[in-house]
């Protein structure tokens, strides 16, 4: 009963600790934060690759798959697959009329397209199109404010975006870095320029003029997904136009796959490799075609974890500073518990857990703070911070991002108290052995 309250008595007592439960406080809001906006961009990370390449990719190397709808019925009839869209992928060059660029064609079924990915949510409206390419120059912006303001905001549709175009030319829907890169315009004509399959697998000091493939394009549709390398380089087209354009007849390079739960990716896919049986087949699951970049998420979320819980540990050595002054300064009291009969045990878990108590306290008052604070993230950002610095903190024109994403789960608030926790424990340990180390006939000897 005594150490219950001389813990307490102690821990009100002294200014000082009130000062060491804030400060761990804060280190808790800090590491809840920032562990859930990496949380939240991780989600959004993977959730992009996930619209724009599919769940599973089942693929031939250049224009190998020779039946598609018959691989696409058997792809339909596994478990877990929702939709399935076949396509034809490769590498061209971009010809506008001012310059050229490097980038990929991908052909495809639109109707079946927006069933596997977020190609309707990616096209843009004439106004953001304009909105668009003034970005690069800012200092047209307010010059071309009404001319903006007039113009329509309306989306196009899938089947407006890849419909006939008006000079009667193949459409051609083009990334948004793209367009600003080679400044095109809807309704401009372009040239895309490839190798022919059979010439492009073979010695490339052996191509002719004749292997050479040329075709013209109407631009008709623009895409932003928000993935800066796609955005740059993707043209998107009809399979019949790109069947035509490279000569290919009915062959397709791929059936990208849609799935009920995309954490199923990796077991689908082991299923096809085991079931589906054709030469040169290649079944690549979502996170093995970014794994690189998806493993740099995760090691920058580990190194900005640690490095905050580090801080956390640097604030929290204070903690034994605190305790440590406070047995020098309770040596009285300590020693008359002692004489009374207090053991070494009950004396040491009284600082033990005014240590403990002290990182609870703290880490109960920053999970407080910390979802608070990422609850109304967004409106701190732009209605405190922004007014402050002139621009806001999270700049959607960078990230492609309307909100700052965040993402809390109760695993998330576990990694982030139970460390502090157990750190307040263990760094009251030293003060709270040297109190119970203590002689009472020594301690009252000068009383």
């Amino acid at each position: 009963m005594y150490r219950r309250f001389m813990t307490l008595r102690y821990l009100r007592s002294r200014a000082i600790s009130y000062v060491a439960i804030f400060v761990l406080a804060l280190g808790v809001a800090v590491l809840l934060i920032v562990t859930a906006v990496m949380g939240g961009f991780q989600r959004e990370f993977h959730e992009k690759i996930r619209s724009t390449i599919s769940d599973v990719s089942v693929e031939t190397r250049g224009f190998g798959l020779a039946d598609a709808a018959a691989l696409e019925a058997q792809l339909r009839a596994l478990p877990h697959v929702k939709a399935a869209a076949p396509y034809l992928h490769s590498e061209v060059v971009i010809r506008s009329f001012r310059t050229w660029k490097p980038g990929v064609l991908r052909g495809i079924d639109p109707a079946k397209e927006v069933q596997v990915g977020k190609l309707a949510d990616y096209l843009l409206s004439e106004r953001e199109i304009l909105e668009l390419q003034v970005e690069r120059h800012p200092e047209l912006r307010s010059l071309m404010a009404d001319v903006i303001a007039r113009t329509p905001n309306r989306k196009p549709t899938v089947a407006e975006a890849f419909g006939p175009t008006r000079s009667g030319l193949p459409p051609l829907v083009v990334g948004g870095q793209l367009l600003v890169q080679l400044s095109m315009q809807l309704g401009d004509k372009v040239k895309l320029v490839a190798i022919a399959p059979a010439a492009a697998e073979g010695d490339p000091t052996q191509i002719r003029q004749e292997d050479v493939r040329e075709m013209e394009f109407e631009v008709s549709g623009v895409i932003q997904s928000g993935w800066y390398d796609l955005d740059e380089s993707i043209t998107l087209t009809t399979i019949a136009a790109a069947q035509r354009f490279f000569d290919v007849g009915e062959r397709h390079t791929g059936i990208a796959l849609k799935l009920d739960d995309y954490q199923q990716a990796a077991a689908v896919a082991e299923r096809i490799r085991r079931e589906v049986d054709l030469p040169g087949l290649q079944v690549v699951p979502w996170f093995k075609r970014n794994q690189n970049l998806l493993e740099a998420v995760k090691t920058e979320q580990f190194l900005i974890y640690f490095i905050v819980f580090f801080l956390i540990v640097l604030a929290g050595l204070n903690l034994t500073s605190i305790l440590t002054m406070s047995v020098v300064e309770k040596i009285k009291d300590l020693g008359i518990l002692a004489a009374l009969g207090a053991t070494r045990r009950g004396i040491m878990s009284i600082f033990l857990w005014q240590g403990g108590l002290i990182a609870i306290l703290g880490s109960a008052l920053g999970v407080v703070f910390g979802l608070g604070f990422v609850a109304y993230i967004n409106e701190i950002d732009r209605n405190v911070l922004a007014p402050l610095l002139g621009r806001r903190v999270f700049d959607p024109s960078i990230y492609y991002l309307q909100e700052i994403p965040s993402r809390v789960t109760p695993e998330m608030v576990v990694i982030c108290v139970v460390p502090v926790v157990v750190l307040g424990f263990l760094l009251a340990l030293y003060p709270a052995y040297r109190a119970a180390r203590l002689d009472p006939l020594e301690a009252l000897r000068y009383e």
